[in-house]
């Protein structure tokens, strides 16, 4: 998702990276917060060469969030984001850098908070923000873990997976609702009105009327396009005077009236606007609700994974009396491997669009005969997937576009931020599920991800992934 607060994710080893500003939403309110801030994510050094996809050093959920210790004390230092007390030892740096160190973004988040409450204006509006989410994220924690698994579960779905991408767009907090691009997305999954009335169709209508959803209302762009929310929200806005647009909750958009918005709601009959009206309101009085908005991602990227080619879908499955051997709060129902392809595809698709199969045909030089069978796709990994997403599609200078082509000859083309954006997103996804000091997955792109500018190294790439020949042949780029 995007925000009117460029983004920040995680910052649990707080290791800085030359920043990119971007000048572009992207999906992931905390990853914009973390690209302002310069943060990269939770890596610690070069990938495993060759993880067994079935057992990862992945964790379980509730392992990556604060439990609440004793901080240490930040007061005297010069930097709250970055700065550790002096004195520590080589055990102490490890029990917070990589033991405990979701408590140590906690604990610092909450030592920006109260040097801005004694000087107001002494924090920037980024680092505000990141603290803000991470405050936010330890509130009702158990229960935002038990509908994590419980999201998972109806979903079928790996549940690190489902937190990566949680923690991608907020950090495990209440956002409220921010403009987005236009997307006007809101809570813990940062989803949309047309995203959110996808989630509602999938209840029964007694649940649909529980929640204040008008009945029958279609989930089609023309009638719920995603900007449908800006004149509520900008009623809304006005009651938070200077404080931003995440820390909007139900309350400042209750007492919207009908004859409020009617005025500018998109053409169409009186019939058509009042479910328009119904269904913002009900969006905006429960899409803060944080196990309503956990629940509705999972049935969001259930929906996508659905349509991930069948071959990468049906891969990466447990054989009967095998599954994921950590012990959880929670046991691991899924049948897919923790760091499943196919779903991890989903997440990416929900963030760049359904283009993105195309960007891995085209890379992976798949033809239509393996696409079909699903040969191309059965074997693709999750480190492969970053791989494609971020090398896929050749650069042209004069479209300044990536551009590529599916193996049924149709060209297509987005981007280098898109490109770059998606692959670091899926890498991130990763990071957040894995156990500490172990690395998996990296991103892939060198001085960040930028609108306006292209690396000449992605630049000069074919867009094609190299294929080894024998010896005698010219390779193919």
């Amino acid at each position: 998702m995007n925000l009117s607060v460029n983004g920040f994710a995680v910052v649990f080893a707080f290791v800085l990276v030359s920043f990119v500003p971007t000048g572009a939403s992207a999906h992931g309110f905390a990853s914009r917060i973390e690209n302002e801030l310069g943060i990269s994510g939770d890596s610690f050094g070069a990938a495993d060469v060759t993880p067994d996809w079935s057992k990862p050093a992945v964790g379980c959920v509730e392992d990556f969030v604060p439990k609440f210790l004793t901080c240490l004390d930040f007061r005297t230092v010069a930097n709250p984001q970055t700065d550790y007390p002096a004195g520590l030892t080589e055990a102490e740096m490890k029990y917070w850098t990589v033991d405990h160190r979701a408590d140590l973004s906690l604990c610092r988040a909450r030592e920006i908070e109260r040097r801005e409450k004694i000087s107001p204006g002494s924090m920037s509006a980024s680092l505000l923000a990141w603290a803000w989410m991470w405050v936010k994220q330890a509130d009702h924690l158990g229960e935002k873990l038990k509908a994590v698994y419980e999201a998972a579960e109806a979903a079928e779905m790996p549940p690190q997976i489902l937190f990566g991408a949680l923690k991608q767009e907020s950090l495990l907090s209440d956002l409220g609702i921010a403009i987005d691009g236009g997307n006007y997305s809101c809570g813990i999954g940062q989803v949309n009105v047309g995203e959110w009335c996808r989630y509602m169709s999938t209840l029964t209508e007694a649940e649909q009327r529980k929640l204040g959803w008008p009945i029958g209302v279609s989930c089609a762009p023309e009638i719920l396009p995603s900007d449908l929310t800006k004149p509520f929200y900008d009623i809304a806005i006005r009651k938070l005077g200077t404080r931003p647009d995440y820390e909007l909750t139900p309350k400042e958009f209750s007492g919207i009236r009908y004859a409020d918005v009617e005025a500018k709601l998109p053409a169409g009959d009186e019939a058509t606007q009042k479910l328009r009206y119904g269904a913002v309101m009900s969006f905006v009085t429960n899409c803060s609700t944080a196990r309503l908005g956990i629940l509705a991602k999972g049935k969001i990227l259930r929906g996508l994974f659905v349509g991930v080619p069948e071959g990468l879908r049906n891969a990466q499955k447990y054989p009967d009396g095998a599954t994921f051997s950590r012990k959880c709060m929670r046991k691991y129902r899924s049948p897919y491997y923790p760091l499943h392809t196919g779903w991890l595809l989903a997440d990416a698709i929900y963030n760049a669009g359904e283009r993105e199969v195309s960007v891995l045909e085209h890379y992976f030089r798949m033809t239509k005969a393996t696409h079909e069978s699903g040969a191309a796709w059965k074997k693709l990994t999750p480190t492969d997937l970053i791989e494609g997403l971020h090398w896929g599609g050749k650069w042209n200078e004069t479209t300044k576009k990536i551009e590529y082509t599916n193996v049924y000859g149709v060209a297509q083309s987005q981007s280098w931020f898109k490109s770059c954006v998606v692959q670091r997103h899926i890498a991130r996804v990763i990071q957040y599920a894995t156990v500490p000091g172990a690395v998996i997955a990296n991103s892939l792109e060198v001085g960040g991800c930028s609108q306006t500018t292209v690396p000449d190294y992605r630049k000069k790439s074919s867009g094609k992934k190299t294929v080894k020949k024998p010896a005698g042949f010219a390779l193919n780029r």
